[in-house]
């Protein structure tokens, strides 16, 4: 059995659900608003998740309650984004470099060479 730490499922679930939602054309600041509408600042919340906060660049964490809120306003189980989080670790860890550019990580620099992306100037 495979495992993996908490982190690496919370991250790659986050990266999920924000794929699903851009390949569905919904913008991220609605998706958090209609997940969260209680939320005055549910659109920077959801940011802070994505990206990190401006202060330490650490990801914000997000709950399951959380979670399950933003699968519900895409159509999609929660179960499924956690399947899918776990088959993209299992296939990250099979290929030695990346094999798509994540928004907001850098490319190791061989792979992105080897794409043509990457210019040291």
């Amino acid at each position: 059995m495979t495992q993996y730490t908490p982190e690496q499922i919370e991250l790659e679930a986050v990266r999920q659900i924000k794929r699903l939602a851009d390949e569905r054309g919904m913008k991220q600041s609605v998706l958090a608003a209609t997940a969260w509408p209680g939320e005055a600042n549910a659109p920077t919340k959801w940011r802070q998740i994505r990206n990190g906060r401006k202060q330490t660049g650490a990801p914000q964490r997000i709950t399951v309650s959380e979670a399950v809120a933003l699968c519900n306003v895409l159509g999609v189980e929660f179960s499924t984004i956690l399947f899918r989080a776990q088959e993209a670790i299992k296939l990250r860890r099979a290929t030695p470099y990346p094999t798509a550019v994540e928004e907001n990580r850098e490319e190791w620099p061989a792979a992105a060479e080897k794409r043509g992306r990457y210019n040291e100037n």
